[in-house]
């Protein structure tokens, strides 16, 4: 289950580290490969393309949404994958 990171454009050195961290550990042990893509600008667009066609795509928003633990980001990918 390879999570490959095509770009994360997160400024912050340290929220970049957390968020991917966040992201990999929320799709979990899944089979094939899965790659993700961050840009930012004022928010954060995520898109993850996996295994049997999944796609999945959203913005976050605001300080609530782009914390910087990865809390939020990480309850809506494990919601997504499941």
């Amino acid at each position: 289950m390879p999570v490959y990171f095509r770009l994360n454009s997160i400024a912050n050195a340290r929220t970049r580290r957390i968020i991917e961290q966040t992201i990999v550990e929320a799709i979990g042990e899944r089979n094939g490969d899965w790659f993700v893509s961050i840009a930012e600008a004022s928010d954060w667009q995520i898109e993850i393309i996996g295994t049997n066609n999944f796609f999945w795509k959203r913005t976050f928003s605001g300080p609530r949404e782009q914390d910087d633990r990865g809390e939020y980001v990480g309850m809506a990918v494990r919601e997504a994958v499941r």
